[in-house]
């Protein structure tokens, strides 16, 4: 349809064009004929010159956008990284071992069986499924509300960030609903979790930190952060497995989703520049005081001590 409009122009003054010679060879007066003549030439010249002036102009815009979308893609591309990962939890579970740049890559080359095994085997806690994904579908929010992007973004662009919000949408309402799994009589005892306001009242009451315990008492290793419904806060340790035939929709709609990442994917010297930054928990969960907490963020794998408990 664009394309169409685009051509209107030249197509009117073409047509016009062959209309002034055309009736130019029913007029009998000369001053008549040297006017649609002149008129004929007019309409020529100026389908001539626009098409120089868009030539040029179609040339210097695709060379700008070369490089705004180089610019977009190298966002998107880091968001893209982070939504691989979170993925990464529901299929492999928490494997710190194997959070490296590579492993993490490497789910987005897993086929529909691959998946669906690994959706099968997997032992989930309840913090790993009841967990709101909210910070991954935000994403892409920024993106698409952007001018920058909806002007020199093609359309393909546009259409595949919103299919992938809403694969994501889908696979998060899939996971967190409790009948889609069949509930184990063990716990995770081997983790605890705590809230995020009983480590600084600067947190955010609903979001909670997940944490292995350690040999030594009071010491524990940072392994997810999350935010829940009140509702499922007593459900966080519990263990679950996932039910075949959800387990059969849900490895296609990964699958399905892994498609869409690829044509964004980064490369891993790209990744390497954000360093740990896919390790980062946000809103400042802290075990400082309130004027460190500004700037000091707990991460994935680091160890924290409770002093509080050794106190008492």
């Amino acid at each position: 349809m664009y394309k169409l409009i685009r051509l209107a122009p030249y197509v009117i003054l073409l047509i016009l064009g062959v209309i002034f010679l055309l009736v130019n060879n029913f007029l009998n007066s000369d001053q008549l004929k040297a006017l649609f003549i002149n008129l004929a030439a007019s309409s020529f010249f100026v389908v001539i010159a626009y098409l120089f002036y868009d030539l040029i102009k179609s040339y210097l815009e695709r060379r700008e956008s070369q490089y705004i979308e180089s610019y977009i893609k190298n966002q998107i591309s880091h968001d893209i990284f982070i939504v691989l990962y979170s993925m990464k939890k529901y299929l492999h579970g928490y494997n710190l071992e194997s959070n490296t740049v590579k492993n993490i890559f490497l789910i987005n080359t897993y086929n529909r069986d691959q998946i669906e095994s690994l959706i099968i085997n997997q032992s989930y806690i309840g913090f790993q499924i009841f967990k709101e994904l909210e910070d991954i579908k935000e994403l892409f929010h920024g993106a698409l509300d952007s001018s920058l992007f909806i002007k020199y973004s093609p359309r393909e662009y546009v259409m595949n960030l919103l299919k992938i919000t809403d694969s994501i949408v889908f696979i998060e309402n899939a996971f967190r609903k409790e009948e889609n799994y069949y509930k184990s009589p063990e716990k995770a005892i081997e983790f605890e979790y705590v809230n995020g306001k009983e480590i600084n009242t600067e947190n955010e009451e609903s979001r909670f930190l997940l944490l292995k315990k350690t040999q030594i008492m009071n010491r524990a290793v940072v392994y997810d952060s999350g935010k829940f419904d009140q509702s499922d806060e007593s459900k966080l340790l519990n263990r679950y497995t996932m039910k075949p035939e959800v387990a059969k929709i849900l490895a296609n709609h990964i699958y399905y989703l892994f498609g869409l990442l690829r044509f964004w994917l980064p490369n891993e010297f790209q990744i390497r520049r954000y360093d740990n930054s896919y390790r980062i928990i946000k809103n400042y969960f802290s075990l400082f005081t309130k004027i460190f907490t500004r700037t000091r963020r707990i991460y994935i794998a680091d160890i924290v001590e409770d002093e509080h408990k050794e106190d008492s």
